[in-house]
């Protein structure tokens, strides 16, 4: 039992001998330990860079940045805009780089994943000189450090910074992992919203194209102001339309694409064209999708195009109808007489007029001249005032109403309302008063008129409809108003769970 026990440990002990010497090969030998110094002896003036090449090894993948009229770009990728933010951090690294020196054997730079072969060349030049050209070692020096050497020296600096990550490479460095587009500015407009004079969106389609709106921001006695080439029933809202140039920031394309034929362009499209203060302007034009499905087709007025996630685009021009200010139907609480709102898909109705009793005190009533709560009416009218109507670009409205409101405001006389002013009776009337001639086959219900004078207003809601971007939208349509208006559906819903209908 002795000897078997002595051959087992013989064993092992041999064992752990092989794992030790294996990884002593595998790890970098380690030279003398200096104290830190500056490897890149002279100082970089970082104004003064004018192109950098990052390189993996002696292969093809490279970033190329050129830098011209004060703005940096990809030169191996069409010229696009490179990341400012990014390269700044980049060279104020490599400005204040130092470490310790480790060898200056050359056998042993491939400890280090340090050759010309295997390291990360970073080269950068002014327009004349070359002003640095470090390898960057594929194998790190403890958790973040990173080894580094001057290209044409065989001393080899341990340092602190992981300058790995800083050029994208994270984990195990592989060439495969390499991304020339790095120092890819995804963005893909570039302005200050506050420089923005006017802006113009059009939606076009193979036959035709369509202005969806077209805003200048004009001096109109003494003050600036949004104005609109179209006319609206709505006010606009100044906030509104800001907050929508700021939107353009995010969008992001997902990467750079070789220009494409003109045909993803011209089955659908979708255009914006912003003119800036100094006179310059800004146009983005958004195609169709790419094979997968998962991306549109973007370009610029620069010929650049872009890959851009269909969720951030769609999420993008699905808000641009909000430009119209909060209570866009001008609805005042304290005016409101009658209310009168019907669900003509449903077959079920509210009324409700206001009044004064002989004691000066407001009361509303029923149709059958039940006296309601006072805070349900106000809940109904706060519910409606909410109700944020949306510019949309969308096709001939293909439902009939399905909700009918109708406000009456005016002053309040002194005795009770007459319940009969409230009647019973639906008639009908073509769709095309509400969709046009082609429509006029079907019939669909009307509001009942109630109401008369000229303090009424009308508001007539279509049957909800998806829209191109997923979204649900009861419409609503002006009379002599070729726009299209939405009421985003769950807005809709909302607002009829405050109203205690009857049938």
């Amino acid at each position: 039992m002795k000897f078997k026990n002595l051959v087992i440990l013989i064993g092992v002990l041999i064992a752990l001998m092989g794992i030790l010497i294996l990884k002593q090969e595998t790890k970098p030998h380690v030279a003398v330990v200096e104290k830190p110094s500056d490897i890149v002896s002279s100082p970089l003036i970082l104004e003064n860079i004018t192109e950098a090449v990052i390189q993996f090894g002696q292969t093809e993948k490279q970033s190329h940045l050129v830098k011209k009229d004060g703005r940096w770009e990809l030169e191996n990728l069409y010229g696009v805009y490179a990341d400012e933010n990014l390269l700044s951090n980049l060279f104020k690294k490599l400005d204040t780089i130092s470490g310790e020196l480790r060898s200056d054997d050359p056998v042993l730079l491939g400890d280090y994943g340090i050759t010309d072969a295997r390291g990360i060349h970073i080269l950068l030049r002014d327009q004349t000189t070359e002003l640095a050209h470090l390898v960057v070692g594929s194998k790190r020096a403890g958790y973040s450090g990173n080894f580094v050497r001057h290209q044409d020296q065989n001393s080899v600096y341990v340092i602190e910074d992981d300058l790995l990550s800083e050029l994208g490479l994270w984990g195990e460095v592989k060439e495969e992992n390499f991304k020339a587009d790095r120092w890819l500015d995804q963005r893909v407009t570039h302005f200050d919203p506050e420089d923005v004079a006017g802006i113009k969106v059009s939606r076009k389609n193979k036959t035709s194209e369509r202005i969806w709106f077209d805003l200048q921001f004009k001096d109109i006695d003494g003050q600036k102001k949004w104005v609109s080439s179209v006319e609206y029933p709505f006010g606009l809202s100044a906030t509104k339309i800001k907050n929508y140039f700021r939107s353009f920031e995010n969008i992001r394309a997902r990467e750079v694409t070789a220009p494409q034929p003109t045909g993803v362009f011209e089955d659908s499209s979708w255009k914006a064209e912003i003119v800036l203060e100094n006179g310059q302007s800004v146009t983005l034009t958004r195609g169709g999708k790419d094979e997968q499905g998962d991306d549109y087709y973007v370009k610029t007025v620069d010929d650049y195009y872009f890959l851009v996630p269909v969720s951030t685009f769609d999420g993008f021009t699905g808000g641009s109808g909000d430009l119209f200010v909060s209570n866009p139907l001008g609805v005042q609480d304290a005016q409101v007489t009658k209310i009168n709102v019907q669900d003509l898909t449903a077959k079920k109705k509210f009324s409700a007029s206001r009044s004064l009793n002989s004691d000066a005190d407001v009361v509303w009533t029923a149709f059958d001249g039940k006296e309601l709560d006072k805070n349900k009416i106000q809940e109904i009218i706060r519910g409606f005032k909410d109700l944020n109507v949306l510019l949309v670009s969308a096709d001939d409205v293909p439902a009939p109403n399905d909700l009918a409101v109708k406000i009456t405001q005016g002053a309040l006389r002194n005795a009770l309302r007459n319940p009969s002013d409230f009647q019973d009776s639906v008639p009908e009337i073509s769709r095309e008063k509400f969709l046009g001639a082609k429509h006029s086959q079907d019939l669909v219900p009307e509001i009942p008129s109630e109401f008369q004078g000229e303090a009424l207003k009308t508001y007539t809601l279509s049957q909800s409809q998806k829209l191109e971007d997923g979204r649900d939208c009861y419409f609503l349509r002006v009379e002599g108003d070729p726009n299209h208006y939405c009421y985003l559906q769950n807005n809709v819903t909302n607002f009829k769970n405050t109203i205690p209908f009857t049938e």
